[in-house]
């Protein structure tokens, strides 16, 4: 790969892949040679990248272990400035492991919304049934604060702690609580979720997580945590569900930190902050191969198999939605091809039009029916059906995309193609170039 920083910068790079982690190298050459004609080997430095503990790697990570392939077509070299993304197509993507600390039902909160005279009761009710319980607490005049220390002590078996006009109920084993109080209104309980927002009490144990149902339906449900230092619930990601991609199979970074020199590491790719496998689901590449990395309209994307998956524009490492309550035009692209045939995609090239993707046996273009690229207005349709070298990445020439012809079905031949865009929502022009050619 070539790397061509400034006039004094120019260089060429060579991707050593081993089954071995140890033995995995990058090279790296100065193309700009000194007084005496040496060209300077660069320094390259391997980096874990803070990823070496045991919930990521098992034992330890070693960042030449990501350069596994010895197939030197298996590598994608994408340019940003002074940042490089190596992709190994021949690694599969993977989530981290979803937690499996949080359980439902081991809180509650009773939350007391007014006063009136009369009987206030709390029924805890143990799923094992051995030690169910009941608190009545008789009121006549009393402050909210009476009330709710009446109602808190002498519980054998959940710890219960006041904090404002609540109660907190918690527990190693699951549990419920029920309530009844004078008019029926004065006190509510909820465990794990509730209604609405509305439902929520303005103090409450610091980092609660509550689930905020709104209707029947999954797709408008969303988490929220407490945070107790600004006493504002904030949206959340669910406490049940993976915090996003394991670094140490997606495309690593080669950083120039100077002249002559690189660094090669893992990338800290923005975890999933909101939402569940629902609301705000990892992008389609986790259990795939990744074919190639791209940058277009300020979104960094990704090609693996028949999907094309765009990140938060303007925030190129970050593959998932900021909220789980709407839909964002800065949010995640993430659209699969529509073809009878299988398609694996394999190469991409933007343009004004937009982007144009190839696979071996059909050509496709991303673009917008609108004026900018969002989740609401990207398409995709089917170009062209032409054969295309899969191991030979088409190139922009300024007016037109050239793309190699060579499968089986071509009987050894070469053919050369120019794909000659034609204006938005118009079909592009093929042109044989290679006609003149009468054979190679």
């Amino acid at each position: 790969f070539y790397i061509n920083r400034d006039a004094d910068e120019r260089y060429i790079g060579c991707i050593v892949g081993h089954g071995t982690p140890a033995t995995a190298a990058i090279h790296i050459w100065n193309a700009i040679p000194t007084g005496g004609g040496v060209y300077t080997k660069a320094t390259v430095t391997y980096a874990d990248g803070g990823f070496n503990s045991s919930s990521e790697a098992g034992s330890g990570y070693v960042p030449g272990t990501y350069l596994s392939s010895t197939t030197a077509t298996d590598y994608d070299v994408l340019t940003i400035q002074d940042t490089y993304y190596i992709t190994n197509k021949a690694v599969t993507v993977a989530a981290h492991t979803a937690p499996t600390t949080y359980a439902d039902r081991h809180r509650a909160t009773v939350v007391l919304n007014g006063t009136t005279n009369g009987a206030y009761k709390i029924i805890y009710d143990a799923d094992t049934g051995a030690n169910d319980q009941e608190k009545t607490y008789s009121a006549s005049g009393a402050t909210a604060v009476t009330i709710l220390d009446g109602l808190k002590t002498s519980w054998t078996e959940p710890t219960v702690v006041r904090i404002g006009n609540t109660l907190e109920f918690t527990h190693t084993a699951p549990f419920k609580v029920t309530v009844e109080s004078p008019s029926g209104t004065e006190l509510t309980v909820y465990q794990d979720e509730v209604n609405s927002i509305n439902d929520l009490p303005v103090d409450t144990a610091a980092d609660r997580i509550v689930k905020i149902l709104n209707t029947d339906a999954d797709e408008d449900d969303y988490y929220v945590k407490f945070d107790d230092t600004a006493k504002v619930w904030r949206e959340t990601v669910s406490p049940k569900v993976s915090v996003g991609l394991k670094e140490i199979t997606m495309p690593h970074q080669l950083v120039c930190t100077g002249k002559d020199a690189f660094t090669f590491k893992p990338v800290t790719w923005v975890k999933r902050l909101v939402g569940d496998d629902v609301t705000n689901n990892h992008p389609s590449f986790v259990g795939k191969k990744i074919q190639q990395t791209f940058f277009s309209n300020n979104r960094l994307g990704f090609l693996a198999e028949d999907n094309v998956i765009l990140g938060q524009a303007g925030d190129y490492l970050n593959l998932y939605a900021t909220t789980a309550r709407t839909q964002t035009d800065a949010d995640p692209i993430d659209l699969s091809v529509n073809s009878t045939r299988p398609v694996t995609l394999t190469s991409v090239l933007p343009a004004t039009q937009g982007l144009f993707l190839f696979s071996q046996n059909q050509q496709f273009m991303l673009f917008s029916a609108d004026s900018g690229l969002s989740p609401k207005t990207a398409l995709i349709r089917s170009i062209s059906n032409y054969k295309v070298d899969t191991k030979i990445n088409p190139v922009d020439t300024g007016t037109t995309i050239n793309f190699v012809s060579k499968t089986h079905e071509t009987q050894g031949f070469t053919r050369v193609f120019a794909l000659v865009p034609q204006g938005n929502n118009a079909v592009p022009a093929i042109v044989d170039i290679g006609r003149v050619v009468a054979e190679y």
